[in-house]
């Protein structure tokens, strides 16, 4: 006498049994079950590298959280401090660059404001001859656009290279040939 599965219920049901105690079905015959093979679950396959990945991390977090000797402490600390003051010097250092950059660009809208204002002095504008122009703060830290510049006069002809200081604006604006002590303003706003 051996004891089958039922096919209905799943229950225990002896082979010499004529129904099923559980559901009252027929039991499945003893040449049936002998012959077929009980099916076997098949082992799902275990991979070995999540296990190592698991193992080195926590290994990582457990060396790193050991507790240190005051000696070992000391030198992170010292490490860290270091850390901060070099990247406290690349700080400072591009801030010095930036607000550099930043000057120049000023110091060049101010050099082409200043070109501005010396061809609107001019008889013909459009003529107009730059050379050797150049931003400074004189003596007097008052910034100006100094050069040298060359345009057609009234006959069409060109008059020659002149000196010229200019403070941004027409009315600031002095040429060489128009003012009579021009070289003491020169001298004073633009002498390096």
């Amino acid at each position: 006498m051996a004891l089958l599965k039922c096919t209905e219920c799943g229950g225990n049901v002896s082979s010499t049994a004529k129904n099923c105690p559980h559901c009252g079905a027929e039991p499945p015959k003893a040449s049936a079950v002998s012959s077929a093979k009980p099916a076997t679950p098949q082992k799902k396959k275990r991979r070995i590298w999540p296990w190592i990945l698991g193992s080195f991390i926590v290994f990582v977090i457990f060396a790193g959280n050991r507790d240190l000797t005051p000696a070992e402490q000391a030198a992170k600390e010292q490490r860290k401090a270091e850390r901060a003051a070099e990247k406290a010097k690349e700080d400072q250092a591009d801030t010095a660059k930036k607000a550099a950059r930043d000057n120049e660009v000023k110091e060049m809208v101010w050099v082409e404001k200043g070109k501005d204002a010396v061809k609107a002095r001019l008889k013909d504008p459009d003529s107009a001859q730059f050379k050797d122009v150049y931003f400074f703060r004189g003596k007097d830290n008052i910034p100006m656009t100094c050069g040298q510049v060359n345009s057609k006069n009234s006959f069409g002809g060109f008059s020659g290279f002149q000196h010229f200081v200019s403070g941004g604006s027409s009315e600031l604006t002095f040429l060489e040939t128009e003012v009579k002590d021009f070289y003491k303003a020169w001298n004073r706003y633009c002498t390096k």
